[in-house]
């Protein structure tokens, strides 16, 4: 009766074994694909923040390249302010010098007309003489 025991138990054992194992290999595939996946994942991100970056830099030289153009542009308009600038200051100077020739013309004709006042005056009173 022992060694019929001791038979079972040694086969009960043996079946109990062979089931753990099954468990265990089919835990050990079910890890290995989830290893395989978490590396196909791994590999998507990196390829998507690679891809990210890319585009990033392309926006930053983009971005770089309008700054450069707007740059260009705000230096050629303070350029164009200058030179209207020295213009207007050209034009009032210019304008201020007129304006003293014009004085000056207008008191040399109102000296010219009161001395030819004068000299009517003093010829009508030799005349009436």
């Amino acid at each position: 009766f022992v060694a019929c025991t001791s038979v079972a138990l040694s086969e009960s054992s043996a079946s109990s074994v062979e089931s753990s194992a099954r468990k265990i290999h089919r835990a050990a595939e079910q890890l290995q694909g989830q290893l395989k996946l978490v590396g196909q994942q791994r590999k998507s991100v990196s390829e998507w923040c690679a891809h990210e970056a890319q585009r990033v830099n392309s926006s930053i030289l983009t971005t770089k390249a309008k700054i450069a153009i707007l740059q260009d542009e705000v230096n050629a308009l303070q350029d164009e302010h200058r030179a209207m600038d020295e213009q207007l200051a050209t034009k009032s100077e210019s304008t201020e010098n007129r304006s003293a020739s014009i004085a000056t013309s207008l008191l040399t004709s109102k000296l010219s007309t009161e001395q030819a006042r004068t000299d009517v005056d003093q010829v009508n009173k030799q005349i009436a003489l």
